[in-house]
């Protein structure tokens, strides 16, 4: 188990999901930002305590858009990355998957809070076949001889 724990696939794997992680836990903390800035709260109890509204503005919904299509496509790298690494992935290979993944995953939240078209679709375009890549590594994996 030691010898896997050490492998530089899963080092590589390991240091990509902590990252996408503390990724996920800032845009949490941009839409606690964003609703303390713009003094606007999705609940009544909230908006009494900090002296504002309730209904949150378009930056804040901005934000949690954001964080709910990370935490729709991020989870599914760490999955598929630890099947992988489990069935034996080649580093180099992995390691173009995992930081391509995390540079694309970055862009898209980027450019959704700054509404910038069409780079959000096309790095999303890109996470996603990576994670198609890697849905067919893991099956050929499993399935070799």
């Amino acid at each position: 188990m030691q010898e896997f724990l050490d492998s530089m696939a899963f080092r590589v794997f390991a240091a990509v999901s902590a990252a996408l992680v503390l990724k996920l836990v800032g845009l949490a903390y941009l839409t606690g930002i964003g609703r303390m800035r713009e003094q606007g709260y999705a609940n009544p109890e909230d908006a009494k305590l900090f002296k504002g509204q309730t209904g949150e503005q378009e930056f804040t919904q901005r934000v949690q858009r954001a964080h709910r299509n990370s935490l729709e496509n991020e989870p599914l790298f760490i999955l598929l990355g630890l099947l992988w690494v489990f069935l034996g992935a080649h580093t180099g290979t992995i390691q173009i998957y995992a930081y391509t993944f995390f540079f694309a995953r970055v862009v898209h939240s980027l450019t959704y809070l700054l509404k910038l078209q069409p780079w959000r679709t096309l790095s999303y375009g890109v996470a996603s076949l990576c994670l198609i890549g890697m849905s067919v590594q893991v099956l050929m994996a499993a399935f070799a001889s």
